[in-house]
């Protein structure tokens, strides 16, 4: 974080003040006594916040996981969420120490999930909205944001394995209301695969991590990759090849990344084969055929060349096909292909 993000001077250093309370509020939590644990917290909390002390703040947010569900014998889901929302709307709350809040908290997420629906009610569901409503709209907590909708993203996608291919008449008249983050219309709740996979590609696309700096360049190219791939899914084509335009492809040529590299390239082949544009998908094989761990693997070297001729052929006559198919005859690798 860049200290703009919490211009406030500190006042005073309440260290000790940490140190003395947190086995106090360790062991109520214990107790299952969550509340009169929370209470505690919340009066050194404010001192903290006030005296812009960052270390200090960040200690006590970050303790409320810890008091809410891993140290208590029952985890207290409602309090969970509900104290996440409070002390991150905190007047003056220091932005560094919600990030870390919001950071330890989604470290929860994967027992949450294990341990499935709790008292009736989706726990990691609730969890997850609780985190996205934290951090819609705040760009220091823009990555985090990204990771959280992602989760959400495979969630959906996972149900639609699941889900029937069509809705059976008596869930047009159930159905529950959920509201999506960019508009306030309520939405009825996906029930066929088809809407599952509609409701991920959905979450993915409202997230532009091509402007994000804190991001680095794998995770945000791998997230790019997945927008496209949802986006394919559904047929979306024109998206699929703005998502194409936002792929930095000399840094999928980066030794470590044939594996995002041979993604990229899949997805760029069926968005050409779609538009029946023949050129676009030999220069797409060229690309798979120019990788590494493809040349070094026979079979794969000669698909990737097979393909290459095929749409080198199939593509209309133009200059540009005419100097590729005089380039690929001057081609070595071209003569260990199987004559048909």
């Amino acid at each position: 974080m860049s200290e703009s993000a919490n211009p406030r001077k500190q006042e005073r250093d309440f260290s000790p003040e940490i140190a003395a309370l947190q086995p106090e509020l360790e062991q109520l939590a214990k107790q299952n006594q969550i509340q009169p644990a929370l209470d505690k917290l919340a009066l050194l909390e404010k001192q903290t916040r006030n005296a812009a002390d960052l270390q200090s703040t960040s200690a006590l947010l970050v303790l409320i996981p810890d008091l809410t569900y891993s140290l208590p014998p029952r985890p207290s889901y409602d309090l969970l969420n509900s104290s996440l929302t409070i002390f991150s709307k905190k007047h003056g709350q220091l932005k560094e120490a919600v990030v870390r809040m919001v950071e330890k908290a989604m470290t929860l997420l994967d027992d949450v999930k294990s341990k499935g629906e709790v008292d009736g009610k989706n726990r990691w569901l609730e969890l997850i909205s609780t985190l996205r409503d934290i951090t819609e709209g705040k760009i220091y907590l823009e990555l985090q944001r990204a990771r959280l909708t992602k989760l959400l993203a495979i969630h959906y996608e996972a149900l639609a394995a699941s889900a029937p291919e069509s809705a059976p008449e008596s869930s047009k008249d159930n159905a529950k209301i959920i509201t999506s983050d960019d508009e306030n219309a309520a939405k009825p709740e996906p029930v066929t695969a088809k809407e599952h996979r509609d409701v991920a590609a959905d979450l993915m696309s409202e997230i532009q991590v091509e402007t994000y700096s804190s991001m680095d360049s794998r995770e945000k190219t791998e997230f790019i990759l997945e927008q496209m791939r949802l986006e394919s899914q559904r047929g979306l084509w024109p998206r699929v090849r703005v998502g194409g335009r936002k792929i930095n492809r000399t840094y999928l040529k980066e030794k470590g990344n044939s594996d995002m590299k041979l993604r990229y390239y899949e997805l760029m082949i069926r968005l050409a084969l779609h538009e029946d544009n023949y050129l676009d998908a030999c220069k797409a094989w060229q690309e798979v055929w120019d990788t590494e761990e493809v040349k070094n693997n026979e079979q794969q070297n000669m698909q990737a060349m097979e393909h290459i001729i095929i749409f080198i052929c199939l593509a209309p006559y133009d200059n540009e096909q005419s100097d590729m198919i005089q380039k690929l005859h001057a081609n070595p690798a071209l003569r260990k292909c199987v004559q048909h």
